[in-house]
């Protein structure tokens, strides 16, 4: 378990990686029923958090990363340095995070073993990096990913494109920046996604980030349960109102509801 932490360096000197180390795809830093939650991360040059290794029943939520290359990295949910396989069991579960100016992406999102994406807030115009994993190294794994209640302030949201074998992911009931010719790579996605569109901030405290009432994404999203709080209409991204607000760092049993 990771918690509550404040994790940053003084300006010039930037910290490599947040987690990083170890042999990402077969062991990793992160194994089996690990939680990473509560963190304020900061001033990276490569991953803000570098959540690789098998990655099995792992959860990361209510985390704000902030000024790194790539905010999070779970490249290694799909492929092994060593073996040159995939290798990730999943599932890995990324929900109510805040990813914001990060100069490479928001995520790398593989769907080995199960990637679920849910409520999470990506500003700053940070894309998300779609990469399909290679069937032909490791056809045993299952391939499946959900992409659901997310807002994601970017022009060009998607890096990269989804290969064959991303026929069993999920993307539907997000909110983009951007247009729709540019998000659906597969027939059928987005079906309820909301495009060209600006989210409107009622902004409560640090590092906390409502939609305001009326404004696009606001009570849109899909009931997910356990995810959005027993909401009929779930707002997008990861702040709930009413319902969830950022708790994070050394201090966060000391945060009270604005």
């Amino acid at each position: 378990v990771l918690r509550y932490n404040r994790i940053s360096s003084s300006p010039g000197r930037y910290l490599k990686d947040v987690l990083g180390g170890s042999d990402d795809g077969d062991s990793g830093n992160l194994r089996s029923d690990s939680d990473v939650y509560g963190n304020l991360v900061s001033s990276t040059r490569d991953d803000g958090l570098e959540v690789e290794g098998f990655n099995i029943n792992v959860r990361i939520w209510g985390n704000v990363v902030t000024d790194t290359f790539k905010s999070i990295s779970t490249a290694s949910i799909g492929y092994s340095r060593k073996h040159k396989t995939d290798s990730s069991l999943g599932p890995i579960y990324l929900w109510r995070n805040v990813f914001s100016n990060a100069a490479s992406s928001a995520t790398k999102i593989r769907g080995d073993g199960g990637y679920y994406f849910l409520h999470n807030t990506v500003r700053e115009s940070v894309p998300l990096a779609l990469e399909a994993p290679n069937p032909r190294k490791s056809p045993e794994v299952a391939r499946l990913g959900l992409v659901l209640n997310n807002v994601v302030e970017s022009a060009k949201p998607l890096k990269g494109k989804a290969g064959p074998d991303a026929d069993e992911w999920t993307l539907d009931h997000n909110l983009y920046r951007a247009g729709s010719t540019s998000v659906v790579l597969k027939p059928g996605w987005e079906r309820g996604g909301i495009f060209d569109a600006t989210p409107e901030y009622e902004r409560a405290g640090e590092w906390t980030w409502y939609l305001k009432a009326g404004s696009p994404g606001a009570g849109a999203g899909r009931p997910i349960p356990n995810f959005s709080l027993g909401s009929a209409a779930p707002d997008l991204g990861a702040c709930e109102r009413g319902k969830c607000f950022m708790r994070i760092g050394p201090h966060a049993d000391a945060w009270t509801e604005p």
